[in-house]
């Protein structure tokens, strides 16, 4: 990655320094260059899934959307705010509550192992996880005006995105400072073994709507759900390739050097952004 603003912003790490090519053999080099484009292609087969796949989940959440739906997920998210946001100024007696700040991560994701939640960060982080059922794509009216809330109430939160749509659709929500999460479960990904309270948004959808729609709703979870199969399966051949490739280089590294250097540059960062590491 180049750096947009050198030693201001980012800085270089020569990594190839603890790479010795020399010692890569002529047979090896010609499987390196057969693997590495290989492998390149998988990701971009992957990416053509994602994006297909994100194509008709929003196409299915068009099928169903209705106001009165957000607005019901909108209400439940104010009874939620009563109840669990309380004022930083009231928790620790300061004369001038601060801003909280949004900060953006990734909980789960598709992976060569298949679709996964962090669920032990949930489980660290949090003693009240509210699980969220949504097949359909309404768990960001629910969870923005809790994320909005928690913010204006002075608490730092942990806005986790949806991996398909990562600049509008929240999926997931962690509070450190109260001990609370919210974790959305949809399209194949596994739940929380044993939440504080299950929410179901689907039930807030008229059956009218899910009837009226019934073979072409079904269709599309279908098509959908298969494009991420596909996408982990292209994902487990890249991973099975890259396997192949770090074999070859392997011998060739200086690892005692790599993790040195990795550990001085980890020291670092946690020295310079030790306020956004969350605690209990």
């Amino acid at each position: 990655m180049e750096p947009k603003y050198p030693y201001i912003v980012e800085r270089y790490l020569d990594l190839g320094r603890f790479c010795n090519g020399d010692l890569i053999s002529g047979d090896d080099r010609n499987t390196i260059k057969h693997l590495i484009p290989e492998y390149k292609s998988k990701y971009v087969s992957v990416y053509r899934c994602i994006k297909a796949a994100r194509f008709i989940s929003d196409d299915l959440f068009g099928t169903v959307f209705s106001m009165d739906v957000a607005a019901k997920a909108k209400k439940r998210a104010a009874g939620i705010i009563k109840r669990e946001i309380t004022s930083r100024k009231t928790r620790s007696s300061q004369a001038e509550p601060r801003q909280g700040r949004e900060i953006r991560r990734f909980l789960s994701g598709m992976t060569p192992k298949g679709n996964i939640i962090l669920t032990e960060t949930v489980s660290e982080l949090c003693d009240r996880v509210y699980e969220i059922i949504d097949t359909y794509g309404y768990c960001h009216f629910m969870l923005a005006p809790i994320r909005d809330a928690a913010i204006a109430a002075g608490y730092d939160v942990f806005a986790c995105y949806c991996p398909m749509n990562p600049d509008l659709k929240l999926d997931h929500l962690i509070i450190p400072e109260l001990s609370l999460g919210f974790v959305t479960v949809h399209s194949g990904f596994p739940g929380i073994p044993t939440p504080y309270r299950r929410i179901h948004i689907d039930a807030y959808i008229p059956s009218n709507i899910l009837r009226s729609n019934r073979q072409r709703l079904r269709f599309m979870r279908r098509t959908c759900a298969s494009l991420l199969d596909e996408a982990v399966e292209g994902l487990r051949a890249a991973k099975s390739i890259h396997d192949d490739i770090e074999k070859l280089y392997n011998p060739t590294i200086d690892f005692d050097g790599l993790y040195s250097y990795a550990d001085e540059i980890g020291e670092r960062l946690l020295q310079r952004y030790h306020y956004m590491i969350p605690s209990k």
